[in-house]
């Protein structure tokens, strides 16, 4: 089953930012965080590291990047 968050996920891992990932997704950046943080929510994991200057993959992230791919 295809889940969108999915590939939320990978083009914010891609862009490097929840801003930069929505404007290439055409949504906002508050639904990109939505997203995400239901991801990181239902995993009971943390998949990035957020700062003001964008956001960078954990250790975890970078796992289920590859899986998610």
């Amino acid at each position: 089953m295809f889940d969108g968050r999915l590939e939320t996920f990978i083009k914010v891992a891609e862009c490097g930012s929840f801003t930069k990932a929505a404007d290439a997704l055409y949504v906002t950046a508050t639904a990109v965080m939505k997203q995400i943080n239901a991801l990181e929510s239902e995993l009971s994991v943390r998949l990035f590291e957020r700062t003001n200057h964008g956001s960078t993959l954990t250790k975890a992230g970078e796992s289920f990047l590859q899986d998610a791919r």
